[in-house]
């Protein structure tokens, strides 16, 4: 689209390379297994901070399905907090 847009034809500014999405997904979520499971059960402030940085991640990125995954962390999060 940028060299359509440019009128140059250079493919430099093409992305020539497949997004695999699941592969993406399985991805984050082996880092956010293996980062955010709690210690004897118990969540400490750092898991909590990897959480929110998980969320503020798949916001950002418009990742539907991992902000899915990350908010069922945090429900029983909240549900443990009340």
């Amino acid at each position: 689209m940028l060299n359509s847009y440019l009128g140059n034809g250079h493919p430099a500014y093409t992305h020539n390379g497949s997004s695999d999405e699941l592969a993406q997904f399985k991805l984050l979520e082996r880092f956010y297994i293996q980062l955010v499971e709690p210690i004897n059960g118990v969540y400490t402030r750092n898991n909590l901070a990897l959480i929110f940085f998980f969320s503020l991640y798949a916001v950002h990125k418009h990742n539907a399905e991992f902000n899915e995954y990350v908010s069922s962390g945090l429900e029983i999060i909240a549900l443990i907090r009340a």
